[in-house]
């Protein structure tokens, strides 16, 4: 905290996802005007909230997609351009995370500042010597049923077993853990235990979802880009009463007004 970073002239950050949009984004308020965001990512793809992707863009940052880095390029001692391969793909064709790339179809950008924002992944060589394991993916193997690891005693939760996910996905499993973790600990068999999945709330059919009328979202007020660009401060006002109405109407009246009458009514809307 506190300490000031030196940016250059010409900055690229690596990444397509939330981290390397804010990382492009904080650059900008401290006064770098030439921003590439490189990621790997065709547009659709990109991990990326698509609001925080707009907002990016409307503070004149490039985002340049399906490319990959192959080599800094040094002079001097320092950074002075990037470059990048053609992404193939992204994904194998079971979906999983494995870029293959056009190694001749290089593309070059002269830079003096780099920054790398393409997420983290844990340090697990320490569990070389124990009976704990790791899947192809190299994260914790586990049941998941009880977060205990292949070694007895051992349980585990969060991203080094699952992957990437949410704050609140990694709140729900570490309360799930604990309650495994403490059943054990108290001797009783957990080989059985189960946790509940809520039911999942089904779509409603197109012939009613037809007649419910539909209401364009409400645009949240924000700050002026120029001013934005000064401050790290929120950017979005917020809604004024009479906006946080029209906007809470839409989606609180689904039956559009229609009222029930138990006697002659099964809700079919």
């Amino acid at each position: 905290f506190n300490e000031k970073v030196k940016l250059g002239k010409k900055l690229i950050v690596v990444g397509g996802g939330n981290v390397a949009v804010d990382v492009a984004r904080s650059a900008r308020r401290l006064g770098v005007k030439d921003i590439r965001m490189i990621c790997l990512e065709s547009k659709d793809e990109m991990p990326a909230h698509c609001w925080e992707v707009e907002e990016t863009l409307e503070e004149e940052i490039k985002i340049i997609n399906s490319l990959g880095p192959k080599m800094i390029i040094e002079k001097n001692g320092k950074v002075s351009g990037f470059e990048f391969m053609a992404v193939k793909s992204v994904f194998d064709e079971i979906g999983r995370f494995k870029p293959t790339f056009y190694e001749k179809k290089i593309t070059k950008f002269d830079c003096d500042t780099v920054i790398i924002a393409i997420g983290q992944a844990a340090d697990l060589s320490f569990l070389n010597k124990t009976e704990i394991k790791l899947n192809e993916r190299g994260q914790l193997k586990l049941n998941r049923n009880n977060f205990l690891t292949t070694e007895e005693g051992v349980f585990a939760c969060g991203e080094v077993a699952s992957g990437p996910g949410i704050a609140v996905e990694a709140i729900a499993v570490g309360k799930k853990a604990a309650i495994s973790i403490d059943k054990y600990l108290r001797g009783e068999d957990i080989s059985c235990l189960k946790f509940e999945r809520p039911n999942s709330i089904s779509e409603l059919p197109e012939k009613t979802t037809e007649l419910v009328k539909k209401y364009s979202r409400q645009k949240m007020p924000k700050i002026p880009i120029k001013e934005r660009l000064k401050t790290f401060s929120e950017l979005e006002i917020g809604f004024d009463k009479k906006i946080a109405v029209r906007e809470a109407l839409r989606c609180m009246s689904c039956g559009s007004g229609a009222e029930v009458d138990s006697n002659r009514c099964i809700a079919c809307l």
